[in-house]
């Protein structure tokens, strides 16, 4: 399980690094160079709106590694997708944070190496919290479902009001 987890959390920290180094860009598409070889092709949008004083943000993206090489966790891994991991993304903030919810999935499928041994990897997550806007509980979102033939429920960090 260890494992897995490391394999989950180095796919999203790939796919949320801030300073990427971008190989090619396109109009609908980055490729990104990962830390020790390969590449991470990541496509998709979001859109934003508005309705009274809600406001709805969604995130839609698709991350299709080719021999993507990284570490975490003291695991070296190489992954391969297609069509890779989907993530969808809702958000919706009505008023001043008097109501703030997420919720979305993660699904799809990656190749993996470790070492000597290969396999399988299946996404199927959904993503969901409602952070407490008064500050009495620290912000946070759950996704769970399974994750390479494990059930799981992995914390996701969710910035409250104050960011």
């Amino acid at each position: 399980m260890d494992e897995a987890v490391a394999l989950f959390e180095g796919t999203r920290a790939i796919q949320q690094d801030s300073t990427p180094t971008i190989l090619h860009a396109s109009e609908d598409s980055l490729v990104v160079a990962c830390p020790f070889a390969g590449q991470v092709r990541v496509s998709g949008g979001a859109s934003e709106s508005a309705a009274g004083d809600a406001v709805r943000l969604e995130t839609d993206f698709t991350a299709a590694p080719a021999g993507c090489r990284f570490s975490q966790a003291g695991h070296e891994f190489t992954v391969d997708g297609d069509p890779g991991v989907r993530e969808r993304t809702v958000v919706v903030i009505v008023g001043f944070f008097e109501h703030f919810s997420i919720d979305g999935t993660v699904t799809g499928n990656v190749g993996w190496r470790l070492g000597d041994r290969s396999g399988s990897c299946g996404f199927d997550l959904v993503l969901a919290g409602e952070p407490d806007p008064s500050g009495n509980e620290p912000p946070g979102a759950v996704r769970s479902g399974t994750f390479c033939d494990h059930d799981v429920r992995i914390k996701a960090g969710v910035p409250g009001p104050g960011g």
